[in-house]
């Protein structure tokens, strides 16, 4: 017991004596990894496309009940908006 005793009474004098090397290189380290964290650009992108066939699905639920929209020029819109 002794022995663990003395052996950390010995790294933390060591630690004291060099604890301005310590603070210093830290203080490097930090600086040098803020400069690289604010040299990274801010550039956020994101992007999205939703495909939906609504034809299919009120196709069968809207027959007799309204008109049969034109597909050329559903196709023709779709064309023009992009």
């Amino acid at each position: 017991m002794h022995d663990l005793l003395n052996q950390i009474s010995t790294t933390l004098r060591g630690m004291w004596k060099y604890r301005r090397l310590g603070v210093l290189i830290a203080w490097i380290v930090a600086a040098v990894g803020a400069a690289g964290v604010l040299m990274i650009p801010d550039r956020y992108e994101a992007t999205s496309r939703v495909y939906v066939d609504t034809q299919s699905i009120l196709r069968p639920l809207m027959t007799g009940l309204a008109i049969q929209p034109d597909v050329e020029q559903q196709a023709a819109q779709c064309s023009a908006a992009r």
